[in-house]
Order: C-alpha cells, then structure tokens, then sequence
C-alpha cells in the first residue's frame, strides 16, 4: 500500500505540474531563427536586412551566423552555441573548400545588389529548388578550379564562382566585382544560379543532356575534363592547349595556366567536366539573350546550339517541375 501511495504521489506532482498556469512559462529560447537577418546599422547590414524583408533570402559576409549564450559552465563562464555556415558540408559528404571572408563594403553592397536584381528575381519558386542562404566571400577556392586543402593552389588555379551545400550557396569573386563590367557581372550572377541548378537539370533531364553533351563530344572522342585527346586518324594522343574550346562547345577552359613548350602543358589547360559544362551553360541562359549571346558567340554553331539546347531545358524545368 504504502508503495502504492508513492507512486501515486509523483505521478500526482507530475500532473500538478503540467497544470501551471500559462502566465508561470518562460520561452526557452530554442524557437529563435538563427539565420534571420537582423535590423543592424551599416550599409550592408541595412541592404541585406531590406532584401531579407522583402523576399525572406537570408545573404550573410560571416560564416558565423549567429552566437548564442546557453548558460554556463562548470567554473561559471558563460557558454556559447555558434551557428557557422559550413561551406563544404553535404548532408551525406564533406568537400573541400577554402573561403576568405570580405573586408571591402564596397564589394558587399554591390555584389549584393547585383544579386538582388539579377539573381533573387530569377531563383526557382519552388523552396525544394531554392537555396537557404548565401554567403558572400572575397575568394572561393574549391578542388573544381585547381585548389587542394593538401596542396594549395596548382598552377592553374582559378577562383571559384559559388559552390552549393546544405546550408546555402557560398558566392566567391568579391574581390573582383568592383572591376567587372555589367556583362561580367551578369555571368558572375548567372553562375550562382547556375551553381543552384546543375545538379536538379542534370538529374531530371537526362537524355536532354546527352544531346547537348553530343554536341561537343564525338562517336570516338570525349573532350570532358580532358587536357588532351585520341587522334584516331593518327593514333597519337595530341594535346588540346592549341585548341580555342569554343570550338568544341566549351564557353571557356575549366583550368588554365601557364604556357608551356613542353608536354607539362596537359597539366595546365583542362576542359570542363559535364557538371562544369552544365552550369556555364544555364549561367549563360540566365546572363545574355538569345541575341546577346549570338553577338558574342555566334560564330561558334556548337556554343549556339548548347545554348539552344540549355534554354529549351530551363523553359521545360520552369514550367514542368518549378511550378507551386
């Protein structure tokens, strides 16, 4: 009986409990939206938060996304919980990635306004497809364009447009966008949602993508990610260091480097791979006309019919998959 009794009590003082008045609760505090852009002073701030307003996308220039005091510890020192924007990590891999951070405000107001009128406007509508956040760095450094967290920089190294993880968007080339020009930085913008896109076009248009991809590869020859190529009239591997890559479809080299006389010069000029390909290409459905890019290109009848290809493909995302 007795033990009874003292399961009844704390089952008694469980439910007392539970029964406190409304006015007796305290937020706990961890229904606080860590990435909301907050009203802060400075020209930046007041843009991002404006932006942040008005279309609810979050654009950060800190990895550090926001610091939280969660009582103390043991010696009584305030403890902290730090969001950080992890620019590498994926939700089931981790890729390798160096980032400086801005110091030039200058930088961040105009690559924030370039994006806010060339790249918000133009993101999916649909949140699957969206990116959470951005984050705007002076320099992006990914294994894509010839950087290693081993080796550094190769030779052939080149800054990075944007690279996409589970938190967002990292977008590099802060430190160039003051000496753009405006059709620089329409491709600049136009390979962030290029960035956010590639990897959804290329797995939900397949077989689209294999005619664009025709359109520079051969029956016996792949020119992807290659800095050279099977001559099978000769048999001879010949390098493609003298070839213009427009020729072959591509908007440019992947990695470029020194000129050299020797064979060395395979390593320092690589064609796109089919990823980096794709991702030119929707930047530059996003960044020029159809006669825009004709003036720039249209000598070129492989770059045009890319082109012809990509923007039938995004006209078929928008209105076969982006659609609420």
């Amino acid at each position: 009986m007795k033990r009874f009794l003292f399961i009844y009590g704390i089952l008694l003082s469980f439910f007392l409990a539970g029964c406190q008045s409304e006015d007796d609760l305290n937020p706990s505090g961890k229904d606080v939206d860590l990435f909301a852009i907050q009203n802060k002073t400075g020209r930046f701030n007041e843009l991002a938060y404006q932006i942040y307003q008005e279309t609810g996308v979050p654009i950060y220039v800190n990895d550090t996304i926001a610091k939280v005091e969660q009582g103390v510890d043991a010696y009584g020192n305030p403890r902290y919980y730090y969001e950080i924007f992890a620019t590498g990590y994926n939700v089931a891999s981790h890729y390798a990635t160096a980032i400086a951070l801005s110091a030039d405000t200058n930088a961040m107001v105009e690559a924030t306004r370039v994006m806010r009128e060339k790249v918000i406007p133009n993101l999916p509508q649909k949140g699957v497809y969206r990116p959470y956040a951005f984050l705007l760095v002076d320099t992006l450094s990914t294994t894509t364009y010839g950087w290693s967290a081993t080796a550094g920089r190769a030779p052939n190294y080149r800054p990075d447009y944007a690279y996409k993880s589970m938190f967002g968007i990292t977008v590099g080339k802060l430190a160039d966008i003051l000496d753009m020009s405006a059709d620089e930085k329409s491709y600049w913008a136009g390979m962030i949602l290029g960035t956010n896109l590639a990897g959804e076009i290329t797995n939900l248009f397949p077989d689209e993508l294999e005619d664009f991809y025709a359109l520079t590869d051969t029956a016996t020859a792949s020119f992807y990610g290659a800095g050279y190529y099977f001559n099978t009239q000769t048999g001879i591997s010949q390098p493609l260091y003298h070839v213009d890559p427009k020729e072959l479809g591509f908007l440019d080299w992947k990695l470029t480097g020194p000129t050299r006389s020797n064979a060395m010069q395979l390593l320092y000029k690589n064609t796109p791979t089919k990823e980096v390909d794709v991702t030119m290409y929707i930047a530059a459905v996003y960044a020029y006309t159809e006669a825009e890019f004709r003036a720039k290109y249209g000598s070129y009848h492989k770059c045009v019919d890319k082109y012809l290809v990509m923007k039938s493909i995004l006209f078929d995302f928008k209105n076969k998959y982006d659609i609420k």
